[in-house]
């Protein structure tokens, strides 16, 4: 389920646009695609495995549809403050989506911003967290070991994510 709603359905749709904005002179394609398309991370591996297809796809097609005048962005949030979120961090979800401070979905909305100004291939919210998820992917056999250090930062994050709300 989750490779067709993030991954499929992403690059139909996608494909949809491109052709649309091909056809009218250019466009600027932009899509949510997560820090777990970076870092892979225990507990979701189908969904980094989905959010890492896309992200490929978008480098690919970034290329193939540059002649056309159409851009691609991709915006790699963190944990986004939502009712998911809150849902997650009140019924035992993944520790790991409280690592640094999750977000704000406004954060999100200025990255999209940027992106268009900017027509960058990949904008990370906050940019901070891609310094060290793009040097974990470098090195994916690290992340096992960092597994007990991440879940204990992680739980007191939690806390005072719940804390708040």
């Amino acid at each position: 389920m989750q490779l067709e709603l993030n991954l499929r359905s992403a690059v139909h749709l996608i494909k949809a646009c491109a052709h649309n904005m091909v056809a009218h002179g250019g466009g600027h394609i932009i899509a949510t695609v997560s820090m777990g398309g970076i870092v892979s991370l225990k507990g979701s591996a189908v969904y980094s495995g989905s959010k890492f297809g896309l992200r490929g796809f978008m480098a690919g097609i970034r290329d193939e549809l540059k002649p056309y005048k159409v851009n691609i962005s991709g915006i790699y949030p963190t944990g986004v403050d939502s009712k998911m979120l809150r849902y997650e961090a009140t019924h035992g979800g993944s520790l790991l989506n409280f690592v640094s401070v999750p977000v704000t979905v406004k954060d999100v909305g200025d990255a999209v911003i940027k992106a268009i100004k900017s027509k960058h291939l990949e904008l990370y919210v906050p940019y901070s967290e891609s310094l060290s998820g793009r040097f974990i992917s470098c090195f994916p056999w690290m992340i096992s070991y960092l597994y007990p250090l991440l879940e204990w930062v992680g739980r007191r994050g939690r806390n005072k994510y719940l804390k708040r709300i």
